[in-house]
């Protein structure tokens, strides 16, 4: 394997990290927002 496709590999393998982070930090972001009690959401059936 050459130099650059190692390179590209790596560029790859970041970019899907920061994905996977952005995806669990948007997950946690929604779950403790939506544990806080609302009102107008509380009372719907």
């Amino acid at each position: 394997m050459s130099a650059h496709a190692a390179s590209h590999l790596a560029y790859i393998a970041g970019a899907f990290g920061m994905a996977l982070l952005a995806v669990a930090i948007e997950l946690l972001w929604l779950a403790r927002r939506r544990r806080r009690p609302r009102a107008d959401l509380d009372d719907t059936p």
